[in-house]
C-alpha cells in the first residue's frame, strides 16, 4: 500500500527534528500522466517558477517493500541532463524507520527508490530524488530541474550501459496534490520520474511547499 506523503523539510529540518504532516493524494498531474501512458496519449505541463535557493527538499513514500530487498540487479550509479547541466551520481536507498523513501544528503547525489523499476528493465517508473540545496553546501545541480525544457534528453548510466529518456512533462505540485501511487507506479510503459522540492521555501518550519516532478519516456 503507497503511502501518501512527503518528506518536505529536508537537511535543515531533519537537523532539527522537524517533520510534516502525510498529505493526502488527490492526483495532478502524475494521475494524468499515468492515464495517458496506458492510453498511448502524451500529456505536457510546464512551470515557469523556479525552487528557490534555500534548504530542504521534498521525496516522496512508499511502505510495501521490504526495505532491505533489492527488486532489480540494474542499479543506476549516474544521471545527466545537458540542457541544464545537471550531473548528480546515483545510489541505492530505500525507506526509512517512518516510511519515507530516504535521499541522500549530499545535494549532488540523487537517491533511486531501490524497491521500484529500474531503468532498463522494460517497464514502469523509475524514480530518483534529490535535494536542490542544503544549508552547508547551498545550491544543488537539481535546482534547475524546474527549468528543463521539454524533449531534453536524459541519460543514466548503469553497469549495463546507458539508459535514454527524453522529459515529456515538467510540473510544480502542491505537496497535497502528488500523486504518490501514480509516482511509484511498476506498471505502464518504460519511463523516469525525477523529482526534487520548488514553490516557497518556509523558514519557520524548514519546508518547501512545492514538488518539481520531472516525467521523462524511455528512447530507443
Amino acid at each position: 500500500m503507497l503511502a501518501a506523503a512527503l518528506l518536505g523539510g529536508g537537511l535543515g529540518a531533519a537537523a532539527t527534528g522537524g517533520d510534516e504532516q502525510p498529505p493526502t493524494s488527490d492526483g495532478g498531474a502524475l494521475a494524468a500522466y499515468a492515464s495517458s501512458a496506458s492510453s498511448g496519449s502524451s500529456v505536457s505541463s510546464t512551470s515557469s517558477a523556479r525552487p528557490p535557493a534555500q534548504s530542504g527538499l521534498p521525496v516522496p513514500v512508499r511502505r510495501d517493500a521490504q526495505p532491505t530487498a533489492l527488486r532489480s540487479r540494474i542499479t543506476p550509479t549516474d544521471v545527466a541532463i545537458d540542457s541544464i547541466g545537471l550531473r548528480s551520481t546515483v545510489r541505492p536507498v530505500g525507506v526509512d524507520r517512518s516510511g519515507l523513501m530516504e535521499v541522500p544528503q549530499d545535494v549532488r547525489v540523487a537517491g533511486w527508490y531501490r524497491h521500484g523499476s529500474a531503468p532498463g528493465e522494460g517497464g514502469g517508473a523509475t524514480v530518483l530524488a534529490a535535494h536542490v540545496d542544503s544549508a552547508a553546501a547551498g545550491t544543488g545541480p537539481w535546482a534547475k530541474l524546474a527549468d528543463v525544457p521539454v524533449g531534453s534528453e536524459v541519460r543514466v548510466s548503469t553497469a549495463e550501459g546507458t539508459v535514454r529518456y527524453r522529459i515529456s512533462s515538467v510540473s510544480q505540485l502542491r505537496k497535497k496534490g502528488l500523486d504518490t501511487t501514480a509516482l511509484f507506479s511498476s506498471s505502464g510503459p518504460e519511463r523516469l520520474h525525477l523529482v526534487t522540492c520548488g514553490g516557497r521555501f518556509d523558514r519557520a518550519t524548514g519546508h518547501y511547499d512545492q514538488n518539481v516532478v520531472a516525467i521523462a519516456v524511455r528512447v530507443r
